[in-house]
């Protein structure tokens, strides 16, 4: 809440100095005890929107990290394309790989599950694009599988509907939805079968 003073964290002056210094210590130290835990351990540092700043603070630190991830929704694409923020964190961190962590529509504005397919379609179409021309580019994670309807409290919230596949209240998995149909057409070239397994 007290990171940002102003602007959209594409320089260190939207950043209070303060938390910069306080974030950039904890994530020295959740580095160090990563690696002691597991020296062969991938590290990602995920962020949102054109919050790069931050991490060039991290890395002019000394923060070491193997993947920058990018979580991207709908209303982001109104200030900037993810062709654009990719390209940025390509030009900063041109040996890193990189990956969409988390991507979906808006949640605070009702949406139909239509709205959702097209736009998870329209989405996955760019990413494409970015896949072919950027070989540090390593995948794309949509958040997410299942609803979940513990966020849906008093009141609509997009997020309690995210999924690609619908979730009843008591934890019963129901039916895949139009956007789970759609990215599957994408990735795996046609129908193919939801199973839904447990393990125990």
């Amino acid at each position: 809440g007290s990171l940002y003073h102003d602007g959209d964290g594409s320089t260190l002056a939207d950043y209070a100095p303060a938390r910069v210094k306080e974030l950039t210590e904890k994530m020295l130290s959740s580095q160090k005890a990563l690696r002691e835990g597991d020296k062969n351990a991938k590290l990602v540092i995920n962020f949102e929107w054109k919050h790069t700043a931050l991490l060039k603070a991290y890395e002019d630190a000394g923060v070491e990290w193997d993947v920058t991830g990018i979580d991207w929704y709908s209303d982001m694409e109104g200030a900037a394309g993810i062709d654009y923020i990719t390209g940025v964190i390509s030009d900063m961190f041109p040996e890193k790989t990189f990956m969409i962590c988390e991507c979906n529509i808006w949640a605070h504005n009702e949406y139909t599950e239509d709205e959702q397919a097209d736009y998870m379609r329209s989405f996955a179409d760019k990413v494409y694009g970015i896949a072919r021309q950027n070989e540090n580019f390593t995948g794309m994670i949509v958040y997410e599988l299942l609803d979940e309807l513990n966020y849906e409290t008093d009141g609509y919230n997009g997020e309690a509907h995210f999924g690609l596949v619908g979730c009843f209240s008591s934890g019963k998995i129901g039916e895949v939805k139009k956007a789970y149909a759609a990215l599957r057409d994408m990735w795996a070239g046609g129908e193919i079968a939801f199973r839904a397994e447990r393990t125990k």
